[in-house]
């Protein structure tokens, strides 16, 4: 249970900055420099953040934290499940 317990407080320290900071981003560059790119290059760098698909761009996301450490996300799963150690 201890080292269990150990690796969820690593993967939760890890993971902090990124899941619970408050995160704003400015787009006002890429609308500019989309407005200003010809249709070829819109087409070979696409930019236009009103045609991104926010679920599909945080689910390929979340699949990237899983794969930075399946092993460090199972285990605190592990003891999610086993001990119900209060994490949600």
């Amino acid at each position: 249970f201890k080292k269990l317990y150990s690796q969820a407080q690593l993967l939760a320290k890890t993971f902090k900055p990124v899941l619970t900071a408050k995160w704003e981003f400015s787009t006002s560059n890429m609308a500019e420099l989309n407005q200003l790119m010809d249709p070829l290059d819109k087409n070979v760098f696409p930019s236009d953040f009103d045609k991104i698909d926010w679920k599909l761009f945080f689910n390929d996301f979340a699949h990237g934290l899983y794969a930075y450490d399946k092993d460090l996300v199972d285990s605190s799963r592990k003891l999610q499940g086993e001990h119900n150690a209060g994490f949600t």
